[in-house]
């Protein structure tokens, strides 16, 4: 405890209130009496003890609970309203405060059947701490008359403590301030953003500015992505974006290119848009070896290009890019370019193509300041609560709920839910490990598929390789551990190649981070980004791809096309001061006739 004049922190040697004998009644008005939110600046909850508490005394209920809930946002909880207690006169004369952990939800609430949505998580599991204050009628001042800190819970880190609702509050004049923006047509975003820039930023609450944020978060895939539009100097950005353990895009690194050479994709080399469409079926399609050699082959005869050297390569890397032959690679989803598309509308939130260097570094520092703070919000959606249990796999559903964050889960019980469709017909021993079909119910002609066990380590592998791919096991193996009576889920495949593909992004990120720095002896031209001051000027613009010859050497040549008037054919001159133009009416039109 530190020595801090404007803290008021009581003696602990006052076991309780009446042995306070040496304190004076004056001294006790103004050490211990809170009539306003002001006095809680001057106290250190977080070196209160349960007898400290008891000495406080408040103006009104709502201020004895504004006290318990600042308490409990120091101690890592908030804190909740509970029951009453009226006197003979029917005035209140008693409350409780308790945990939001307190109670348990009412099991009618558990078994509902008639659901349109997911119900909110599970968050009272019978805490027993709580915080009672009654009202003393002679001085009209709540006391406290009882109090317990035995949680049953552990306490959320500071980082999170600021997401309850109780904790998230806003005053009059920041309401008046947003009321006034929507009026004027702003847009929520903007107000949200405007909200934070004011708090500090998202960077306050993150405490966190190192470059190595988010390696230390886990980042399950990885992907590179230079599709997003280019700004004004017509450099585009270049982003590594991964998958985290909320199944949420985020961002380790991003850079502009100065200099893009041509792209090598199925556009530009083959100009043909059905050519691309069919060539996304091939490249998506889950087939068999056999069945996508016999797609392929379709394809390539349909467009008559057997002779075409790039589309010859393009096979020969077949491996890297077609499903049927990354089947069984971990990708966490990361398979198409819907992730890369939603996070350019993101990005476009924020950064404008006009923006110039400097204020794109603003922007788009402040786009990943958001990303970051939605992945702490997430970790709280996942520690805050339990989901509700709704498949009839309760004891696999538990374990899962427990084994994975909040947003994996819900991708997970769509699973659990298959699962009740698929049965184990048969098993066979093989030297290595046990092999069980498993197949639809429903189906006559139903697909086989093949699960094997090894017993010794209890390791599953499904013919189908979604746990390889994504993570997370499929249904066929879920039937087959409510078949071994197994209520524990086997543990997801990991990518020994992750921290290889970590050093790759990190050497690519160097590249581009001292590409532009000129080597000894060479100069910087004047438009190439230093002044005189050492500072940084924008680039000079690139050629833009496809420009023709209007660009030479970075300036403009603008032919325009001569304008003629549209009655006499000739120029200098339009229709409205045409010499020939005739009378208004018919007569006029007859002359125009006549002359061409």
């Amino acid at each position: 405890m530190g020595e801090n004049v404007e803290s008021i922190i009581p003696s602990h040697e006052h076991e309780d209130h009446d042995s306070n004998e040496n304190l004076s009644d004056d001294e006790d008005i103004d050490v211990f009496k809170i009539d306003d939110e002001i006095d809680f600046k001057r106290i250190e909850f977080v070196s209160l003890s349960e007898s400290d508490l008891k000495l406080y005394h408040f103006s009104s209920r709502k201020m004895a609970f504004e006290f318990y809930n600042a308490y409990a946002e120091k101690r890592g909880f908030a804190g909740r309203k509970w029951n009453t207690v009226k006197n003979i006169q029917g005035v209140v004369s008693q409350q409780t405060f308790v945990c939001y952990k307190q109670g348990y939800r009412l099991d009618k609430h558990l078994k509902r059947t008639d659901r349109k949505k997911e119900p909110r998580a599970m968050t009272r599991f019978g805490c027993d701490a709580f915080f009672r204050v009654w009202l003393l009628t002679d001085t009209g001042r709540w006391h406290v008359k009882a109090l317990s800190n035995d949680h049953s819970h552990e306490m959320l880190a500071p980082q999170f403590v600021g997401m309850f609702p109780a904790h998230r509050k806003m005053d009059e004049c920041e309401l008046m301030q947003m009321n006034t923006m929507r009026d004027a047509g702003i847009g929520v975003t903007q107000i949200y953003g405007l909200v934070v820039n004011q708090s500090g930023g998202y960077e306050r609450k993150l405490q966190s500015r190192d470059s190595n944020m988010f390696w230390r978060h886990t980042v399950d895939a990885e992907a590179f992505d230079a599709t997003y539009r280019r700004n004004k100097y017509m450099c585009p950005l270049v982003v590594f974006a991964g998958v985290n353990h909320h199944n949420q895009t985020i961002v380790f690194g991003s850079g502009l290119i100065a200099n893009e050479t041509e792209e090598t994709n199925a556009t530009s080399n083959i100009s043909n848009p059905r050519f691309t469409s069919k060539f996304r079926w091939c490249m998506l399609g889950d087939y068999d070896v056999a069945r996508f050699r016999s797609k392929w082959d379709e394809l390539v005869s349909e467009f008559d290009l057997h002779g075409n050297q790039w589309v010859r390569d393009l096979y020969e890397k077949r491996k890297m890019w077609a499903t049927t032959h990354i089947r069984g690679n971990f990708f966490a989803g990361f398979r198409t370019t819907s992730r890369c598309e939603g996070m350019h509308s993101q990005v476009g939130r924020y950064v404008h193509y006009r923006n110039n260097l400097t204020e794109f570094l603003k922007h788009f520092s402040r786009y990943l300041a958001y990303i970051r703070q939605r992945d702490v919000e997430a970790d709280f959606e996942s520690i805050i609560g339990d989901p509700v249990l709704q498949t009839t796999f309760e004891a696999i559903e538990r374990d899962a709920a427990k084994f994975y964050t909040g947003k994996v889960f819900l991708l997970f019980r769509p699973v659990l839910e298959r699962a009740s469709g698929v049965k184990v017909v048969s098993c066979e021993q093989t030297p290595n490990c046990l092999r069980y079909v498993v197949t639809s119910k429903r189906s006559r002609q139903a697909r086989q598929w093949f699960v094997s066990v090894e017993p010794s380590a209890l390791e599953f592998k499904c013919s189908c390789l979604q746990m390889e791919s994504m993570g997370i096991p499929c249904e066929h193996i879920v039937v087959l551990l409510h078949y071994l009576e197994i209520n524990e889920l086997p543990a997801g495949r990991s990518d020994p190649n992750l921290d290889l593909s970590k050093e790759v992004v990190r050497e690519l990120l160097s590249k581009l981070r001292y590409s532009c720095i000129p080597s000894v002896g060479e100069t910087l031209n004047e438009n190439d980004g230093a002044d005189e001051d050492g500072g940084v000027r924008d680039p000079a613009r690139v050629r833009t791809k496809g420009c023709g010859s209007r660009h030479t050497n970075g300036s403009v040549k603008v032919t325009r096309r001569t304008t003629c008037c549209s009655i006499c054919q000739r120029p200098g001159h339009n229709k409205k001061t045409c010499p020939r133009r005739g009378a208004e009416g018919n007569g006029g039109t007859s002359t125009i006739m006549e002359e061409g």
